[in-house]
């Protein structure tokens, strides 16, 4: 059984991971039932990430379903320019203040979407000096619960839960059925996200 694999590198075992698409999907549901008016998109790996980009795009693409303004804030790429894989408009940022200095001018209130909750320290504080948290101008969601990155966060942002526990658990029952029947067939299992409780 292979585990947190989105790009499926190796064919000949079970695949247990996160449904990415509806990890992004699950986001814009989220800032878009709050009312928010435009959105943003903050990628913050130096390298490109299959399930971040997935997260990602997914976002993007129902915001331009739905015709919300949206914008893509995406950090620079150690290996490749962003502007080969994430739609405009794009801009390449090298610090968090950057980002919050221009979400301040988009349509407020403004949804916004990080991929990974490791930088989620670095957005909040700088959204947080531009004075875009306390008065409501933005809603913050990020994919990721670790408790190290997101529990001293204030005002708390609304937290993805991978459902990594629930992973485990699909991938050991599956390993047990395959010891016990030796299935031929291959098989991908997409464990659905979830909003974390508070």
């Amino acid at each position: 059984i292979h585990i947190f694999a989105p790009g499926h590198p190796i064919f000949s075992v079970d695949h247990v991971t996160v449904n990415d698409v509806a990890v992004g999907d699950l986001a814009f549901r989220t800032v878009k039932d709050s009312g928010c008016q435009s959105m943003a998109l903050v990628n913050a790996s130096p390298f490109f990430l299959e399930a971040l980009y997935v997260r990602g795009r997914a976002f993007t693409d129902r915001a331009q379903l739905e015709s919300i303004p949206t914008h893509v804030f995406a950090s620079k790429n150690l290996y490749s320019d962003p502007s080969s894989f994430w739609p405009q408009p794009l801009s390449v940022f090298e610090d968090f203040k950057a980002v919050a200095t221009a979400i301040r001018s988009m349509p407020k209130p403004v949804g916004v979407f990080l991929t990974l909750e490791s930088p989620a320290p670095q957005l909040h504080e700088a959204l947080r000096e531009e004075g875009l948290l306390d008065d409501g101008s933005v809603k913050l969601v990020i994919a990721g619960t670790t408790p190290f990155f997101v529990s001293e966060l204030r005002p708390a942002p609304t937290l993805i839960d991978l459902s990594f526990p629930e992973i485990i658990n699909v991938a050991v029952d599956r390993l047990i059925h395959r010891a016990q029947n030796m299935p031929a067939q291959i098989l991908t299992f997409l464990v659905p996200p979830k909003i974390a409780a508070v």
